[in-house]
């Protein structure tokens, strides 16, 4: 749907008794994807001040899957529906006659978020000072923590508060980092984000996950390799190509998994270079043992039409 027009987000959840639970509903001027609803028993209706029905849309309503023994069964209600002038409230009407749900539909809501020291930014603890218009206690708050193109990590959801910290220990950093917080008054959000600060870099986190240490290998058979990486800061994410292998100084393979044929008996240096950040390498050092029986590579050759 186009940007601009505020769509209303109704969820929650729908008991057998036909008691329906509101859950963090919001509004947004983007749908990313629309509910597909051909066919359902519940609408979602915006009504005047006079209770005059001034647009309906049907929402989504699914079997809420628990696995809590002796649990009565309830259902998932996601609704969207496009908000026009002259609406005084929001209704879930089934079959066209019961309501289910009714709420006022509240004034826009407003939000302020200040960053309240760039020292604090750089030591990697971030302290936030929040303003809000009324909540109600269906209100939720959301902080998002942005570091780069793209890169973006969910650091808070729960009630509003007026002061809130966070850590970011943890976290990438870059030289235009900030906080984007989303408020919802239990209805309607508003979107407000820091101004940009800088975080340290972490740079790439790398290990070797295969094999472990302590590990004993078998003379003649084959080694798996395998890495862990995450480079969240570099613009398109990890280049795994760009991981190298070596033992005992010899290339033997490239990327997250690679396999070694043939390595004899003794201690072996395994190396793990990420070549796309200077700097960026793991090692670990083997032991390779003899086989106390003949492994495959000595087997007599096997045919199985024979």
């Amino acid at each position: 749907m186009d940007k601009g027009n505020e769509v209303m987000v109704v969820r929650g959840y729908l008991d057998r008794a036909g008691r329906f639970t509101l859950r963090r509903s919001r509004s947004t001027t983007y749908v990313r994807q629309w509910p597909v609803v051909e066919k359902s028993d519940v609408a979602i209706e915006l009504l005047d001040a006079d209770g005059n029905v001034l647009h309906r849309e049907l929402a989504e309503v699914k079997r809420d899957i628990t696995c809590d023994p002796g649990a009565s069964r309830r259902f998932r209600v996601l609704a969207c529906i496009e908000l026009r002038e002259g609406a005084d409230a929001v209704r879930l009407r089934r079959d066209g006659e019961l309501e289910l749900w009714r709420a006022a539909i509240p004034p826009a809501p407003l939000l302020r978020i200040t960053l309240t020291s760039q020292r604090a930014a750089a030591e990697r603890k971030v302290q936030l000072r929040l303003r809000y218009s009324a909540a109600s206690s269906d209100a939720h708050l959301t902080l998002v923590y942005q570091w780069g193109d793209g890169g973006f990590r969910p650091m808070y959801v729960g009630p509003p508060a007026e002061s809130i910290a966070l850590d970011l220990r943890d976290m990438p950093g870059g030289e235009a980092c900030r906080v984007v917080a989303s408020y919802s008054n239990g209805l309607r959000s508003a979107q407000d984000a820091t101004a940009t600060f800088r975080v340290p870099r972490i740079g790439p986190a790398l290990a070797i996950a295969s094999p472990d240490r302590g590990f004993v290998h078998i003379a003649g058979t084959p080694l798996t390799l395998e890495a862990s990486l995450r480079d969240d800061e570099r613009p398109g994410g990890p280049v795994y190509e760009e991981l190298l292998w070596t033992i005992d100084g010899v290339k033997v393979g490239r990327g997250l998994v690679a396999s070694v044929d043939g390595l004899g008996a003794g201690r072996h240096k395994v190396e793990l270079t990420y070549r796309a950040e200077p700097g960026a390498s793991a090692s670990m050092t083997i032991t390779s043992r003899a086989a106390k029986v003949a492994t495959a590579e000595a087997w007599e050759a096997w045919d199985p039409m024979r």
